[in-house]
């Protein structure tokens, strides 16, 4: 079932303008309460790569390019460059390459988020995202003030889901 974004921003907008007394974004003085959108600190928001790529786990940090092994998931779990997870830090594409290995445990990819991403990740690829190549509005999260918060087209945050065609 693909998502209106159009129509869910007006649902958003409607839902947090209502005339009431809460302070508290999604729930209503009518004594209903709705689960509250998260604000866009609380979802883990990343601005776009600086060399304006998307993000992938080919220009990630975490991601040792020489062993195709990620720093932070197991040996066992499989790691592409065309992968990615809600650990991205941002690192040129070239090669990279790991000498020791931190004494942490490995985070899982099932809470890290790892999935396919192709050639890579942005706010304009979620169907939450409302807007044109460069800015829009997150319409999966609340912004400070109110009302959905403004993102930029390759920034990339947790709520993150692909859009249907």
């Amino acid at each position: 079932m693909a998502i209106d974004p159009k129509k869910l921003r007006r649902l958003v907008v409607d839902m947090l303008m209502e005339d009431d007394d809460s302070t508290t974004p999604g729930e209503h003085g009518s004594g209903e309460h709705h689960a509250a959108l998260p604000f866009l600190s609380g979802v883990l928001y990343t601005q776009p790569n600086p060399d304006g790529s998307l993000k992938r786990c080919g220009n990630c940090a975490n991601y040792a390019t020489d062993t195709g092994r990620c720093y932070i998931h197991a040996e066992d779990v499989e790691i592409t460059p065309a992968k990615l997870c809600g650990y991205h830090v941002f690192s040129p594409e070239q090669l990279k390459t790991f000498t020791s290995v931190l004494p942490l445990a490995p985070v899982l990819p099932e809470l890290s988020g790892l999935r396919e991403a192709g050639e890579g990740q942005g706010c304009q690829g979620c169907h939450y995202y409302a807007g044109d190549d460069s800015f829009g509005d997150c319409l999966g999260v609340v912004s400070q003030l109110g009302g959905p918060a403004p993102v930029e087209a390759k920034g990339l945050c947790a709520r993150f889901e692909t859009k249907e065609a």
